[in-house]
């Protein structure tokens, strides 16, 4: 356990290593047990030198992320260092407010007094930048309605007025000019550019500023400075695999590395005399082997092209095809074993094999973080993301390696793509790539293309760790995913036979090698808690609301998944508790084939099919079914509907349906249904918008050549049905017509 220097003279505050890592690593803000603030400091102020930080040994993973060496955070005596934020205080008693200096140890007190030294109480509310940067609460600025030319010259109170919790009750006076305002609206957009501020590019924990920041001024952000959205750890995470090399030599090179660097400056024969005097005898190497070993690291590119699909495939082939000869003692032990010897239909039906993993070793490198966001980093490269953890350019980064166990699961290739590939999945999988999009839209970011695979995998992974939590008594924080499966679609980075999902435990405690997670997976006990997983993922106590849900989350980005199903502990899972889905796994009540395992858990399909009136232009057989998806739209207004369309539209499509939900919402017509299926002698195809009481269905153009294919050219021509396309109307105002005159 590392210490953390507090503000009062000899007062330390304890923190543990693991919490470097998140919530409250470097530019995080640590409340301190006496009701001060402070922040992590960068790297460049951490103790680094003279072996006081012992080196984290993972050849790979500092190759992959750009360093040359991992570094455990400080423990025992050591001291984390820190700054003081934020640097508006004030008195609780007099309400007076003071600007502290970033470095001052000493507790700070009012200097009233009156209040007999009154210790200071931090400012709740700080200024967060998209792009990594914080700043104090601009209370001159708010108060006065722009810049003040004296700053020093001011005195200002704080006031509550005990009526409420809300920022209408905070109220700043200055007692020199007779201003004052309420925080109330300062959380509007524009509210701080408005009042002349704008970010500076404050970064405190360094003790700098940049002069100029890129970001938006109306994305800057009010919020609490305890907030989980003021702080998101940037961490990469590696499974340790056997190498061909000797990790015992490379191991005893990075722990002296320091030394043979600053031995190998003064020249070759220095090294030499160094390391035949000092390192030697300290272990079974000879003086040639170490020094080719140091200098093949030192010389060692720290930048890597590798993709991270390339980077988990290597872990994927030594997981799915563990064996004795790849086990290496201490760091990694496992055994594959062929899914045919678990007797569970449902295991069969998806898995190639399971592999038991009794050791792994699993090595946490913090490259950077991100605030307001937690994906905000991932378009970056590795060294840009360090930038936000040192002021100057630095070889290594915070480091630490855990012991636990596992279990992995290869998936059968086939399985999932044929799964994938049917109409059912790619119509419920089509919803919550649209709101991904969407969600991308709004923050002004380019498109991705999310796989169904890797969302099939991230919701199996969620339901099997909530059910082994339960089964072998592991706190469900403990017990974490690593995915094997593309998540963005990519033509240049495809990885499409590493489908796998491996579900461990991994810390410095007693939970890490408990043995009971591979004790779970042996056969004829892992059946029980996969077939219980699923069995329970079909029901939900949110349900209906929860499996009808059209999308619920961080950024809508989850469908059937809430926290009385499928949501673990956000440390537990890779992306935040998004990109899920219970029916891509076992359907829904109504349309059971959506998910893969849904038939054979649910049964037979039971859609809820309504039959329209006998077409005109032909006999009873030409008779259209229409099949509905069973989603509750019914708190959507009509532009919130049609915007369910807009994921197959072309642009000029798009802003067809735009002009028409605006439309739809000022005239208050009646709401249609989205994707409902037309069925006619064995064929079918989805309509975009449809109204089946006024026999009304409107087609983009995917929609259009889907229904010529199933139902040939003349599928509208003399039927009671009006199915039209945007081309047959011109305009969204003949839609309106149409509708209306139906009605």
């Amino acid at each position: 356990m590392g210490k953390t220097e507090g503000w009062s003279k000899g007062k330390k505050y304890g923190i543990r290593q693991g919490q470097l890592f998140g919530p409250w690593g470097v530019g995080a803000i640590l409340p301190c047990p006496d009701g001060s603030s402070v922040m992590i400091a960068g790297l460049d102020a951490f103790p680094s030198g003279g072996g006081r930080m012992r080196n984290v040994y993972d050849r790979r993973l500092t190759r992959y992320i750009g360093v040359k060496r991992l570094l455990a955070p400080p423990i025992g005596a050591e001291t984390v260092p820190a700054v003081r934020f934020p640097h508006w205080l004030y008195c609780p008693s007099c309400k007076r407010v003071y600007r502290v200096g970033n470095k001052e140890q000493v507790t700070p007190r009012c200097k009233n007094e009156s209040c007999k030294h009154t210790p200071l109480v931090p400012e709740r509310f700080i200024v967060v930048c998209p792009e990594g940067h914080v700043d104090d609460l601009p209370i001159l600025e708010w108060v006065h309605g722009g810049k003040v030319s004296n700053p020093e010259g001011h005195v200002m109170k704080r006031k509550t007025k005990g009526g409420s919790a809300s920022l209408g009750d905070i109220e700043y006076e200055c007692v020199t000019c007779g201003k004052s305002r309420s925080l109330k609206g300062i959380t509007r957009p524009s509210a701080l550019s408005d009042c002349g501020y704008f970010c500076n590019g404050s970064m405190p924990w360094l003790d700098r500023k940049f002069s100029a920041c890129a970001a938006d001024p109306d994305k800057l952000a009010v919020v609490q400075r305890g907030g989980t959205n003021v702080w998101y750890s940037d961490v990469i995470s590696s499974i340790y695999i056997p190498e061909a090399v000797d990790a015992e030599l490379a191991e005893f090179i990075q722990k002296n590395y320091e030394k043979l660097k600053k031995y190998s400056a003064r020249g070759e024969e220095q090294l030499d005399e160094f390391i035949e005097d000092s390192l030697v005898e300290k272990c079974r190497y000879s003086a040639g082997e170490i020094k080719a070993a140091f200098l093949d690291l030192d010389s060692e590119e720290t930048t890597s092209d590798q993709t991270e699909g390339d980077y988990r495939e290597a872990e994927y082939k030594t997981l799915k095809h563990a064996s004795e000869s790849s086990k290496q003692k201490g760091t990694f032990e496992g055994k594959a074993i062929e899914a045919s010897e678990y007797e569970s239909d449902l295991i069969n039906q998806t898995v190639e094999s399971i592999t038991l993993v009794s050791t792994l070793k699993e090595t946490k490198a913090l490259i950077g973080f991100t605030r307001l966001y937690p994906d905000a980093n991932d378009e970056k490269k590795f060294r840009d993301r360090r930038d936000m953890l040192s002021a100057e350019k630095i070889d290594w980064t915070l480091g630490m390696q855990a012991t636990g166990e596992g279990i992995f699961l290869a998936f059968r290739k086939d399985a999932l793509q044929r799964w994938a590939a049917s109409r059912a999945a790619r119509k419920r999988f089509a919803r919550l790539r649209r709101n991904f999009d969407r969600s991308n839209k709004e923050r002004g970011r380019d498109p991705k293309e999310l796989t169904p695979e890797y969302v099939f995998v991230h919701t199996l992974s969620h339901v099997l760790m909530l059910e082994l939590t339960k089964e072998c008594g592991y706190s469900t924080a403990s017990v974490k995913e690593r995915i094997y499966c593309d998540k963005f679609f990519d033509e240049d980075d495809r990885h499409e036979d590493m489908l796998g999902l491996l579900i461990y435990t991994a810390s410095d405690d007693s939970e890490g090698s408990l043995g009971g997670l591979v004790r779970a997976g042996r056969p004829g006990r892992f059946e029980k808690i996969f077939d219980n997983a699923l069995s329970s993922a079909c029901w939900c106590s949110s349900d209906p609301v929860c499996i009808e849900s059209p999308g619920q989350g961080p950024g809508s980005c989850n469908l059937a998944a809430c926290y009385s199903c499928a949501l673990v502990p956000e440390t537990s899972c890779e992306t935040g508790n998004r990109f899920l889905d219970r029916a891509l796994l076992v359907g829904t009540l109504q349309r059971p084939e959506l998910g893969l395992f849904g038939s054979t858990l649910r049964g037979e399909s039971k859609p809820d099919v309504k039959k329209q009136a006998p077409q005109t232009k032909s006999a009873v057989d030409d008779e259209y079914t229409i099949a509905f998806d069973g989603y509750d739209l019914s708190d959507e207004c009509f532009s919130g509907v049609c915007e369910f369309a807009l994921y197959d539209a072309d642009e000029g499509e798009e802003s067809f349906l735009v002009q028409f939900g605006d439309m739809g919402d000022d005239l208050q017509l009646a709401q249609p249904v989205v994707d409902a299926t037309f069925q006619r002698g064995g064929n079918e195809a989805d309509a975009t918008l449809v109204w089946p009481d006024l026999k009304i269905a409107f087609l983009l153009k995917a929609a259009a050549n889907e229904f010529e294919l199933a139902f040939g050219d003349g599928f509208a021509n003399g039927t009671t049905w009006r199915i039209v396309t945007a081309d047959d109307l011109g305009n969204p105002g003949e839609l309106v017509k149409m509708i209306q005159e139906r009605a």
